[in-house]
């Protein structure tokens, strides 16, 4: 059977697991695909959140994208059916109906992230907004891959979320990305240059689902507001 994949590139291998949703392939991967990729320069790039740690971060440098992640605005339009600038954040998050509080609080969020991307010409999108009936996952898709920084608002309601059989389009797009987010993770051999995790405020630390989450920094509004506006807007 193995033989049958021995030509195969290791990038469509992970594509199918990734549509498989057998995420805990992808983890059990890591590790080889590590030995087989990883370098020193890139394990201590100072652009990547890589690494554990959940206390007050310290200065970051800006990142800048990859040029292969800078795609035309109408190649983009297109695909997502809304307009995007040169450079824009995407974000992800769930709340329940009744979650009130929960609700308010990426509101604010979201309100500093638009006021700061007003000021640094950088768009910020709601994953929510970014519906297109016509190629749902295939907009998404390319909002993923030409997006700056992705945002993931993690909760209690996100990770029940990932595991519940809800089949709304909403829900299948969130769980889409997350899909992309953890196969580039691993393709990028434990490096993270793009993925920032937030908590907001009231929010434990035991709804990092695994994967990428629970090894990179994660900045918790708004304690954490100032470091991660300069890490996204920098």
């Amino acid at each position: 059977m193995l033989q049958r994949f021995l030509n195969c590139p290791l990038n469509r291998i992970l594509d199918a697991i990734c549509e498989l949703n057998r995420i805990d392939v992808l983890l059990v991967l890591q590790p080889y695909v590590n030995g087989m990729e990883a370098s020193a320069h890139a394990l201590s790039d100072a652009a990547s959140d890589s690494g554990a740690f959940f206390d007050e971060p310290g200065p970051s440098a800006p990142m800048a994208p990859s040029s292969h992640r800078i795609a035309k605005n109408s190649h983009i339009q297109a695909a997502t059916g809304i307009r995007l600038s040169n450079r824009f954040i995407l974000v992800t998050h769930h709340e329940e109906a009744t979650s009130a509080g929960l609700k308010k609080n990426f509101k604010w969020l979201m309100k500093n992230l638009k006021k700061h991307g007003e000021q640094s010409t950088i768009s910020v999108f709601d994953i929510e907004e970014c519906t297109n009936e016509s190629d749902l996952l295939g907009g998404l898709h390319t909002m993923f891959e030409n997006a700056v920084h992705i945002v993931c608002v993690f909760s209690e309601d996100y990770k029940r979320m990932l595991h519940s059989d809800n089949d709304s389009q909403c829900v299948v797009m969130k769980k889409y990305l997350h899909n992309l987010m953890n196969t580039e993770y691993v393709r990028e051999v434990g490096v993270n240059r793009r993925f920032r995790a937030v908590l907001l405020q009231g929010t434990e630390r035991d709804v990092l689902p695994t994967g990428w989450p629970q090894n990179t920094l994660v900045y918790e509004f708004p304690s954490h507001h100032v470091h991660l506006f300069k890490k996204l807007f920098e």
